[in-house]
């Protein structure tokens, strides 16, 4: 079953959305330049940030504690962190999102502000509520690190701001 949306197709397999854009799988094959305008979370099920999400995308997500519909969720201070998705595992209802973003932990490196995949373990696993911001930014020439665009810093920031008023 296949319907048009707001210039995306959708298609409907077994109770799962897939979304492309001019028949461009949701899941693509990563590029070095990330797509130029970052996206913040907002919106529930096919209109949850998690759907316009590709493998590849640099993100920006929540750890410690966040909120689900209004409840939180976790243990630990929370805190942001950076991940670029490898595979995406997610079923989109009208107004829920569900399932699991995996990809590889970055680290921000202080001295130039690049993102950089940590020693050791670099797995991450993360729910869709999660998810604060997707980021744009360019794949340095060592093919692991990224450098984010005047935009992603700018997400960043914003979500730095809302989560020192966590809580209040």
């Amino acid at each position: 079953m296949m319907r048009r949306r707001s210039g995306r197709r959708l298609f409907h397999l077994f109770g799962i959305a897939a979304l492309t854009r001019s028949s461009r799988a949701l899941l693509a094959i990563p590029t070095a330049r990330r797509r130029a305008a970052p996206l913040m979370a907002e919106g529930r099920g096919v209109d949850h940030l998690s759907a316009a999400l590709e493998e590849g995308d640099l993100v920006l997500y929540q750890t410690g504690q966040w909120a689900v519909d209004g409840v939180t969720i976790g243990d630990g201070e929370p805190a942001l962190a950076y991940a670029v998705v490898d595979t995406l595992q997610l079923v989109f209802t009208h107004n829920c999102e569900h399932g699991w973003i995996y990809g590889s932990a970055l680290e921000r490196d202080d001295s130039d502000g690049s993102l950089r995949p940590p020693d050791g373990d670099a797995f991450v696993q993360l729910g869709p509520e999660q998810l604060l911001a997707r980021l744009d930014g360019d794949a340095l020439g060592d093919g692991v690190s990224y450098e984010l665009g005047d935009a992603g810093r700018r997400a960043v920031e914003e979500a730095r701001v809302r989560l020192a008023s966590w809580g209040d």
